[in-house]
């Protein structure tokens, strides 16, 4: 889990290195982000081998957390807990 707030707008880019969408989420809030990396299927006729989920809980005092890594993760190497946004 990672903390992420929202500013004042409904609308959030949320992406990755070859793609971006906007997402509504309501604005003005700390959230905990959970990501969970799931596997592959078939939608509309398109396989795909992996799909994102993500949940945004609100949350007043979010926290950095791995829950749960496998073992491709290295937990012990240090992570930037200050990047911030693109703009």
């Amino acid at each position: 889990m990672a903390p992420f707030e929202v500013g004042k707008g409904s609308l959030t880019a949320v992406g990755s290195i070859t793609e971006e969408i906007n997402i509504s989420v309501p604005g003005g809030v700390k959230y905990q982000l959970l990501f969970d990396l799931l596997p592959g299927g078939v939608d509309d006729d398109q396989p795909y081998d992996c799909a994102v989920r993500l949940k945004f809980v609100k949350h007043d005092d979010p926290v950095f957390e791995i829950c749960k890594a496998d073992d491709a993760m290295d937990t012990s190497l240090p992570i930037d807990l200050e990047a911030q946004p693109a703009s």
